[in-house]
């Protein structure tokens, strides 16, 4: 039996979206004849919240949105995919381009009381202590190893907005440019707005601008607020502090709070890891968790 905490956690939260495949010889599935951008202020979900998208940059509702990243991308099917933000100066279809892939985890209510107990610098110090054992696993399946280097941006929240963002900078194997995964979680009435992108370290700087324009014209509707909370509603199974660890993690038991002292439990991971970085292949029927 195989046992994983804090890294495969970390490891497990990346996005299963990613950029075209560079895989030669692969065929990926043509573009619809049209794909129908929206701009200026966007309505995300069943009016679910709203992006007041800055000038230049595109939305994709549902429907394309999957297209272009289940079909196009090759990522698994996700339901919880509401839509995809094209930056401005940016191409669906460029392999050094990047994109925000806009999801929705209907978990429930999250108290957000623990957010001042989390020790950020312990979190990184522990999965970096771990990566040993992750990368023999990933090894043994075939994989490159991964290497958390550190946080491209250390996890910030910002209590008033309910609005936490946090990016990290990861080494695959022997390439020559590490990965970057910036996550943005918007925390509602009902569940959390996932905002996520995965670029290029040396994207970094753009990256970071781009998202942090998004995060700050991200609001819930009214009725939707983290404020709507009224006694009853559906809370989320786990606590603040997982957010990190993401929806896969969590669903696989992985832990439900990461506080000061951290509090980890184990399990079995390994089918995850195929799934997430295994080589893409293009879906032959229309994630980003």
């Amino acid at each position: 039996m195989a046992v994983f905490s804090l890294f495969a956690a970390l490891v497990l939260s990346l996005p299963s979206v990613l950029p075209q495949s560079q895989e030669q010889g692969e065929k990926q599935e043509a573009p619809p004849p049209k794909l129908h951008f929206e701009s200026g202020k966007v309505v995300v979900g069943d009016h679910l919240a709203t992006i007041d998208l800055p000038k230049g940059d595109r939305y994709l509702q549902k429907k394309e949105a999957r297209f272009i990243v289940e079909k196009v991308w090759g990522n698994p099917p996700n339901p919880d995919l509401l839509g995809l933000i094209l930056p401005k100066g940016e191409d669906l279809f460029a392999e050094d381009s990047w994109v925000i892939v806009v999801g929705f985890e209907a978990d429930g209510y999250i108290s957000d009381e623990e957010a001042e107990e989390m020790d950020y610098d312990a979190i990184l110090a522990q999965a970096q202590e771990e990566e040993v054992e992750i990368n023999k696993k990933r090894k043994e399946m075939g994989y490159p190893t991964v290497h958390l280097v550190g946080w491209a941006e250390k996890p910030h929240y910002d209590a008033k907005t309910k609005k936490f963002y946090w990016a990290k900078n990861l080494a695959f194997g022997d390439k020559s440019v590490n990965t970057l995964n910036y996550n943005i979680r918007c925390l509602g009435r009902r569940g959390v707005l996932v905002l996520n992108a995965v670029s290029t370290m040396d994207r970094l700087e753009d990256v970071s601008r781009g998202a942090k324009a998004i995060l700050s014209r991200v609001e819930f509707t009214k009725g939707n607020r983290y404020s709507d909370y009224v006694s009853g509603d559906k809370v989320a199974a786990y606590g603040f502090g997982a957010l990190i660890a993401g929806k896969l993690a969590l669903k696989a038991g992985l832990f439900k709070l990461l506080l000061k002292p951290l509090i980890v439990v184990g399990a079995i991971l390994i089918g995850f890891f195929a799934r997430l970085f295994g080589k893409k292949k293009v879906a032959p029927s229309a994630d980003a968790e």
